[in-house]
């Protein structure tokens, strides 16, 4: 009796650790956002006292006072693009949930890849974000942690990719 569950739980753990390991696309955008505007505009889902979120056909807009997350309805699919994206921040600006400039935006856009965080970076804090994403990936080769390196700059828009070193336990 011991044996065949033993087995079933190996089995079952097996099954969760191939879908844990799937994961939708995202695309973050860290930048401070005003949620009561979309509040007031009744479309979005309060979550909680600060997150809210708005699903559409392809995708869901999660919102917090940081920024927002875009992530895929459907594992390994791209369901946004460059175009969508930029479409997408035009429109949470209709809500006025941030005011950026045309430029802005547009370099925020451009700098768009399935699985990507974008933040606003000046050129002086630019070198502190490498040296810190090189130390801590030195330090995960003794303990667990997450890093960003910077993929691609335009003006003091950054486009980074999260890592988790070879030292976290369990699945990544």
């Amino acid at each position: 009796m011991n044996k065949k569950l033993m087995i079933g739980l190996l089995v079952l753990l097996s099954f969760v650790g191939v879908y844990a390991r799937v994961q939708p696309n995202t695309v973050q955008l860290h930048y401070p956002m005003q949620l009561d505007p979309l509040k007031m505009s009744g479309e979005f889902v309060k979550l909680n006292s600060k997150e809210l979120e708005k699903t559409y056909d392809d995708y869901t807009i999660g919102v917090n006072e940081n920024g927002m997350i875009i992530t895929c309805n459907s594992v390994d699919e791209d369901c946004i693009d460059k175009e969508e994206f930029r479409d997408i921040l035009e429109e949470m600006e209709e809500y006025e949930a941030y005011d950026l400039s045309k430029d802005q935006k547009d370099t925020i856009a451009s700098l768009y890849q399935p699985n990507i965080i974008i933040k606003e970076i000046s050129q002086k804090k630019l070198i502190w974000v490498k040296v810190k994403a090189k130390l801590l990936q030195f330090l995960g080769q003794i303990f667990c942690t997450h890093y960003e390196l910077v993929q691609e700059c335009s003006e003091d828009w950054c486009s980074l990719n999260e890592y988790m070193s070879e030292e976290c336990a369990g699945l990544q």
